[in-house]
């Protein structure tokens, strides 16, 4: 990660603890901004799979309470994103791009349902319904 801030314009780092992906995005980011995840733009390991299921866990409690597999959240500027995944993938690490930042009606800091997208097999992202399942 040193490695990636010495050589790119990085505007954030959020590591992804208690808290979950709902809670430690939020707070990297300024007032009337928001992350807009998208749904399925990474794995879901078998682990959060079974503990989920076995323990009756809803999306949105499994993303307010767990990282479900991304551990550190870089937060860059469209232009420099393909180069710092490259910078990080050089040293061993996985990335997946999984939303962007972008402003909110909110506000508040946080993800807010509105803001989860879906991935959409024609398009890069899709906006999702306020009704749809608001969680990744």
């Amino acid at each position: 990660m040193l490695a990636a801030l010495a050589q790119h314009p990085i505007k954030a780092l959020a590591h992804i603890t208690g808290g979950g992906l709902l809670e430690n995005i939020p707070r990297v980011l300024p007032d009337g901004m928001a992350a807009h995840l998208v749904k399925g733009s990474w794995p879901k390991t078998e682990l959060f799979a079974w503990l989920q299921k076995t323990a009756g866990i809803d999306d949105i409690e499994m993303n307010r309470t767990f990282n479900n597999g991304i551990g550190m959240v870089v937060v860059i500027d469209a232009a420099s994103a393909a180069a710092c995944a490259a910078t990080l993938r050089s040293l061993g690490e996985t990335v997946f791009e999984i939303g962007v930042i972008a402003p909110t009606r909110l506000a508040s800091r946080r993800v807010p349902s509105e803001c989860w997208t879906h991935a959409h097999p024609h398009r890069h992202h899709e906006r999702s319904h306020p009704d749809d399942d608001p969680t990744p």
